[in-house]
């Protein structure tokens, strides 16, 4: 299976980097901070973790990178939380199922938010209704709308 997987994922790759400039901006959507985006206030470990990553936007993806350069989704949630001394699990699926769990109308910057039923994908909560992720090889780590993918949860660590 795992060979199956790096098969999928060098495709992925070779696709993508046969794009031309302009499919290369529409593979990525929308700039990476969208205008008049203010990182909230730290105050806590959760902003703070928060406010590490932000300091990564731009970073380029990688499956299976944990920083501080190049991350994964869950990659990104686990070097920025550890910057701030605090250890998460490592993948997306396991990020899904410790922590706290938090209602969506009381998310607050910091949270992870858990996509997809199969929990795939992970972003952290940048208020103003935003998420900051790395989405996928191609696009590089960036903020965009908390509801762009289905959520399937809401942890808080």
């Amino acid at each position: 299976r795992s060979d199956e997987m790096r098969v999928r994922i060098d495709e992925v790759r070779r696709r993508v980097d046969a794009l031309s400039d302009a499919q290369r901006a529409l593979w990525a959507g929308g700039p990476l901070v969208p205008p008049g985006y203010v990182a909230p206030a730290i105050d806590g470990v959760n902003t703070a973790a928060l406010n590490v990553a932000l300091t990564r936007i731009g970073a380029p993806y990688s499956w299976g990178a944990t920083g501080p350069s190049e991350f994964d989704c869950s990659g990104l949630m686990v070097w920025a939380y550890a910057q701030e001394g605090k250890t998460l699990p490592r993948s997306s699926q396991a990020q899904a199922v410790a922590g706290a769990p938090v209602a969506m109308p009381d998310i607050q910057p910091g949270d992870l938010v858990i996509y997809y039923a199969g929990a795939t994908h992970v972003g952290m909560y940048a208020g103003d209704g935003l998420v900051l992720h790395a989405p996928t090889y191609g696009v590089p780590v960036k903020l965009e709308k908390v509801d762009a993918m289905p959520i399937s949860g809401v942890r808080r660590y």
